[in-house]
């Protein structure tokens, strides 16, 4: 009797031998009480990049946050605090300290260690803004929390970490599917990655802006200031 060939794949099974590079969880941050606060901090920041000369990942109509996490070093006075510091994020902070040992064990099998927010700060791409490709240097952990997205206002995209071994795979022309990785997003999404994994946006197409919150997590050696918190270890409930 002759095999009969089934007509979908159903009968075939992937395997990662791998952790996921990407993991997505849901918070509610309640984005519109303190939207206004954020729009004058992200109107301080541009000013002060204008100001000082200093670039950044964004393009378009966007501007970013990130320059607050370096006044100290280059002596700059400002009111502003990093938003891991404001109490509108001090749940949100509870929780990444939550799921913390979670990640260092899934993907670093790390020892017990001082944690810290190393930096955060806020981005907001109106239309046509987006961030090019880039990594959160130094960063054991990096964490994009979508404050606000509109519907269609584009996605966060990954590059594939194989990239430099798939050069020699077929490819259609033109392609860049097997490169850069879509990871659809909406409002109240929390995606936490490593540090050193590749990512850009998508341009904004449509009026309405993306907020997005991004944190760097690191480890503290030396305790030469203050840790956020101490992981343990593997934390299973």
């Amino acid at each position: 009797m002759e095999f009969q060939y089934p007509n979908e794949f159903d009968f075939m099974e992937g395997i990662d031998a791998f952790p996921a590079y990407v993991y997505k969880t849901k918070f509610d941050f309640n984005f519109k009480s303190f939207q206004s606060k954020v729009d004058e901090y992200l109107k301080a920041s541009k000013e002060l990049s204008t100001e000082r000369g200093w670039k950044d990942p964004e393009h378009g109509d966007a501007i970013t946050g990130v320059h607050f996490n370096n006044t100290e070093e280059f002596k700059v006075e400002t009111d502003w605090d990093v938003p891991h510091n404001w109490k509108e994020f001090k749940e949100f902070f509870d929780f990444v300290e939550y799921v913390t040992p979670f990640l260092m064990n899934t993907w670093f099998k790390a020892p017990p260690c001082h944690m810290h927010v190393s930096e955060s700060w806020i981005n907001v791409h109106r239309k046509g803004g987006w961030t090019e490709p880039h990594h959160h240097q130094n960063a054991c952990i990096a964490i994009a929390a979508y404050l606000e997205v509109p519907e269609k206002s584009g996605n966060l995209l990954i590059e594939n970490p194989l990239r430099p071994y798939k050069c020699s795979e077929p490819l259609a022309q033109n392609s860049t599917d097997l490169i850069w990785g879509p990871i659809e997003v909406e409002t109240n999404d929390v995606l936490f990655f490593p540090g050193w994994l590749t990512h850009k946006t998508e341009s904004n197409p449509i009026d309405n802006p993306r907020y997005v919150l991004s944190t760097n997590l690191a480890v503290l050696n030396g305790l030469k200031s203050k840790p956020t918190w101490h992981y343990e270890g593997r934390r299973d409930k």
